[in-house]
């Protein structure tokens, strides 16, 4: 059960992040928690789990309870861990191991287990999630879903009473989320166990929730199902797939051209990619978690050598990757001062930054990483588009965007197109596939196929196993 009365609560004294919440869940029950990015649900689930005020050094005014805890006060915050399965929203701020063979077995031992028994059902359980073939790898070459499952399997290697998961859709695939539904479905069938989700994508538990609240700037509300469907806050309902307008694009001139293109470490991933991306299109590359969509990305940066093959880059011949997790790519102490330090650097006017970032004024003066993730995201695009004339490369770029900034960011990618921009997406997200790419490319059997993106979308949701 979880009981949370928050007056308000924030990083700094006086400045709230949060205020006027009530929300409650209880035993064997699925509580949804929605909100727009930026909102505080993030936020919310630092200040329910005791993180905020103990670890994070913020203020909390109100109460908290999750069974029989407060996690507000000192003594029951040391206890909550192993009462609770808490998937945060990066999986990288989870994950301190070099390979995830070692946070699992650190996992388990830490836990009670001993060194014999911890190894084994390490295994197992790497196994499980799609990572025995993994298992010994860098932490730092898992995709941004693979890192998602580990980060769910340490979470839950305990079998807590308790699951409180921060966008547990975010990047990734089909299986990914058909096991993030099957957890939720076995907790719900339980007596004693409570599960808290905040999602920007309820479609993919609306069958499973018992009641929802929506956090807003003013407080929250408890919403009903009719509700969400009427709402443009969240992802409710599959999403159509249009054709793109390409805009004032220069015909045959291409800013980006694999040639027989290797890509991997040990051995390759991707073999044989023969890729053109033209002035002004979007290209969108789809692929199981680990296939290699993110090594593609960072192979075309510069950052890891091609196996063999070619990479040519026309235009000003500039590429600019924004990765998975923005708070990479983050140099200074307030959001102003960044874009400051970027205008000053590329040239571009400030006025002309702050303008496509409609709730700057809010958050000006705030360190970059005490934004919602959503909002991280999109100041990084932003950077991006301002360093970037040619080609920007994005990373599951809209993990944490609500509808509306989804919506948002189309916009910005639809001016900048025009303005000659190409983008290569990675994505797992259906809306990228559907209303932003121009070209659709799958991985199949370590190559690069072009797909029909309507086809694709319109698959998605029958594999993921969500009711229609």
């Amino acid at each position: 059960m979880i009981t949370a009365k928050i007056a308000e609560a924030g990083f700094s004294e006086g400045k709230p992040i949060i205020k006027n919440i009530l929300v409650e869940s209880s035993k064997a029950s699925v509580t949804l928690l929605l909100g727009e990015s930026g909102s505080g649900k993030t936020t919310f689930l630092l200040t329910l789990t005791g993180v905020l005020k103990f670890l994070l050094n913020g203020y909390v005014n109100g109460s908290v309870r999750i069974n029989d805890l407060n996690p507000l006060e000192s003594d029951d915050y040391l206890k909550l861990p192993s009462k609770i399965g808490f998937i945060m929203q990066d999986p990288e701020k989870q994950l301190v191991m070099p390979t995830p063979f070692d946070e699992a077995v650190f996992t388990l031992q830490m836990k009670g287990y001993d060194e014999e028994e911890a190894v084994r059902k390490a295994r197992g359980l790497l196994e499980l999630v799609g990572l025995s073939g993994k298992m010994n790898l860098h932490i730092e070459n898992l995709s941004g879903g693979e890192k998602r499952r580990l980060s769910i399997l340490l979470s839950l290697i305990h079998d807590p009473p308790v699951l409180i998961l921060d966008e547990p859709s975010a990047s990734l695939d089909v299986e990914g989320i058909k096991m993030v539904r099957e957890i939720v479905k076995k907790y719900k069938e339980r007596d004693n166990t409570t599960v808290l989700i905040a999602e920007h994508k309820p479609v993919f538990y609306t069958d499973l929730i018992d009641n929802a609240f929506l956090i807003e700037k003013s407080g929250s509300r408890r919403v009903g199902l009719e509700t969400l469907y009427k709402s443009s806050v969240v992802d409710i309902v599959p999403h159509h797939c249009t054709e793109q307008d390409g805009g004032d694009v220069s015909p045959g001139e291409v800013l980006l051209e694999t040639i027989g293109l290797d890509v991997g470490f040990d051995k390759p991933l991707l073999r044989n990619i023969n890729l053109e991306a033209r002035r002004g299109e979007v290209i969108g590359v789809l692929g199981p978690n680990g296939s290699g969509k993110t090594t593609l990305l960072k192979t075309i940066a510069g950052f890891f050598k091609p196996i063999s093959g070619e990479i040519k880059i026309g235009g000003e011949g500039r590429v600019f990757y924004v990765p998975q997790n923005p708070d990479l790519l983050f140099l200074f102490k307030t959001v102003e001062k960044e874009l400051k330090e970027t205008s000053k650097k590329t040239g571009m006017p400030l006025e002309g930054l702050v303008e496509l970032i409609p709730w700057y004024p809010a958050v000006k003066g705030f360190n970059p990483h005490w934004l919602s993730h959503g909002q991280r995201r999109w100041l990084i695009i932003i950077i991006a588009y301002a360093y970037s004339k040619g080609v920007i490369l994005l990373d599951e770029p809209t993990t944490g965007l609500d509808y509306v900034r989804f919506n948002h960011l189309k916009r910005l990618i639809d001016e900048l197109k025009k303005k000659g921009v190409s983008f290569l997406i990675s994505t797992h997200d259906p809306r990228v596939v559907g209303e932003i790419v121009d070209k659709a490319y799958v991985i199949d059997n370590e190559k690069l196929v072009e797909v029909d993106k309507c086809r694709i979308v319109g698959e998605y949701y029958s594999k993921t196993g969500v009711p229609r």
